[in-house]
């Protein structure tokens, strides 16, 4: 069993329009609103992959049926608490091959709510081999939060696997988790510099080292990604793609990575798995899914090399 924490979980508008024009009337071709979120997306990835799962955070009782309905028809086991107001919404918009974000802040959370929350926390780490903890924390709640979440799971022996960023990312970092995946955005960010293509590896392993983790992986966007451990240190990449949307590829990545932890897979194995399920995913609409098919012909083309 995995726990999977989204605290700020949003329903993601995906639009499509041939030509969008800032400051001018743009007229939507298509519309579709996906249950997503950060951690919603990794769900899903967990669930494709034949992993049980147990879902919690924070959900806007105006708007919940359409997660309840996907927990349900997904067997999660949801754990989520309600609050009172709607959960955000998050738009995407496709517009000649480029994906515009509109990231809305979502409801606000008060003690009590909080209190509520960390008490089905409490419950569902008991018994966990892991615990992700994806995405932003909604308004009321402070980055000391993801820390103390991470040290309860060390302390009932549950690996934590951290994506999130900015001060959160800070945070988590001082109750070392196992496993973070920062892009190289956010990885200046945490380091406070600008990075050269050839410094991001060693740069990594610092933050490595430092914190303590077990393994790392830097997101690079369609030029794959570096994966470290104590070890050893790879650059994996592959086959160029017709992306329909990338919303949730590094989800998937992350819920691939959990899956080839539990199952223990081998190093080679686990990093195709990594990339071809995040790029698979690339070419559904809906973050957290892929065609099986699809991520097969993408693993065999999958190249790793040692840095």
């Amino acid at each position: 069993m995995i726990a999977v924490i989204t605290l700020n979980p949003a329903i993601d508008k995906m639009c499509e329009t041939s030509n969008l024009k800032v400051g001018e009337v743009n007229r939507i071709e298509n519309v579709r609103l996906i249950p997503g979120g950060k951690g919603i997306n990794v769900a899903r990835a967990l669930r494709i992959l034949g992993e049980e799962v147990i879902v919690s955070g924070f959900l806007g009782k105006d708007n919940s049926e359409i997660f309840e309905a996907e927990f349900k028809s997904l067997f999660m086991d949801n754990h989520f608490v309600m609050v009172d107001g709607y959960t955000r919404t998050n738009t995407n918009i496709k517009s000649e091959g480029a994906m515009t974000e509109i990231l809305e802040p979502g409801f606000s959370v008060n003690s009590d709510k909080i209190g509520l929350f960390n008490k089905e926390y409490d419950t569902i780490i008991s018994g966990v081999k892991a615990v992700i903890i994806s995405g932003s924390i909604c308004q009321g709640a402070e980055p000391s939060l993801v820390k103390r979440l991470i040290e309860e799971a060390n302390q009932v022996g549950a690996r934590v696997i951290l994506d999130t960023s900015g001060d959160n990312l800070k945070a988590g970092l001082e109750a070392k988790p196992y496993f973070i995946k920062p892009n190289r955005r956010e990885l200046e960010t945490l380091l406070g510099m600008e990075l050269k293509d050839d410094e991001i590896k060693d740069k990594a392993r610092e933050v490595l080292e430092r914190y303590g983790l077990g393994e790392m992986v830097v997101s690079l966007g369609e030029d794959g990604f570096i994966y470290l451990d104590g070890k050893s240190s790879y650059k994996v990449t592959g086959p160029k793609i017709d992306a329909i949307s990338t919303v949730g590829c590094g989800d998937t990545l992350v819920g691939a990575y959990a899956h080839a932890l539990s199952a223990q897979m081998e190093p080679d194995d686990k990093l195709k798995l990594m990339y071809s399920a995040s790029a698979a995913s690339a070419l559904n609409i809906k973050g957290g899914v892929w065609d099986e098919n699809d991520r097969k012909d993408i693993s065999k083309n999958v190249v790793i090399t040692t840095i």
